[in-house]
């Protein structure tokens, strides 16, 4: 915090609030994002979704994470709407750089045991190589909480945030996290082993017979 006041000049979209303490929003642009740490509540009421300029406040860091707090309510709304695509990546190639931002990580496996999500908690969950990211439900309004945490792997949408040395993610809503895809398995079948038996057309097998399929 070098107590200089800054001005937001270009739009920056809302991707992600809720109800919480410090009223923190996080916004980005097309290059970069950054988290409002509003707690003297000095913003006014925008919407999920809106484009907002001539923010004024200072910037700071907190636990290695870059921060922005409002000093006057100057903000001005000039366009809604606007849902930016998240930038997919694997967990090694997160960066500084994509703080505040909207990510997408695929094929990641909740570590712990079953139950639901809860407001304000840390789930972390592994990619296949065993990197790790943090799952953060920083609102406690978000349409997820309460709802089972899921055992199968995830791909997972949310704003990128830091705490200390820890990759964080939150979703913004249950849509945020659903099932990897599976791959359609390729079974291999030995055709040399379902020789030796006869059976006439509409019937099954004359005899018993046994054979290997494998899949991958």
């Amino acid at each position: 915090d070098d107590g200089n006041l800054y001005r937001l000049t270009g739009g920056a979209v809302i991707t992600l609030q809720g109800a919480q303490a410090r009223n923190q929003r996080f916004i980005q642009d097309a290059n970069a994002g950054i988290l409002i740490d509003d707690a003297a509540g000095v913003l006014g009421e925008y919407n999920i979704g809106d484009v907002v300029e001539n923010l004024v406040g200072t910037v700071n860091e907190f636990n290695d994470m870059v921060q922005f707090v409002p000093a006057v309510d100057l903000g001005v709304v000039v366009d809604n709407d606007v849902f930016p695509e998240p930038i997919t990546i694997t967990i090694p190639e997160i960066n500084a750089g994509l703080q505040g931002m909207l990510i997408k990580v695929e094929n990641v496996t909740f570590q712990g045991s079953s139950g639901n999500f809860i407001a304000n908690q840390n789930y972390i969950f592994n990619d296949e190589s065993s990197n790790s990211i943090t799952l953060r439900t920083i609102f406690s309004n978000l349409n997820y909480i309460g709802d089972p945490i899921p055992s199968l792997p995830q791909d997972i949408i949310g704003v990128h945030g830091v705490h200390q040395s820890t990759l964080q993610i939150t979703p913004r809503s249950k849509d945020d996290i659903s099932d990897t895809p599976m791959e359609d398995p390729l079974l291999l079948v030995s055709t040399s082993l379902l020789s030796g038996f006869s059976y006439f057309e509409g019937e099954g097998p004359s005899d018993a017979q046994s054979f290997t399929v494998e899949g991958i």
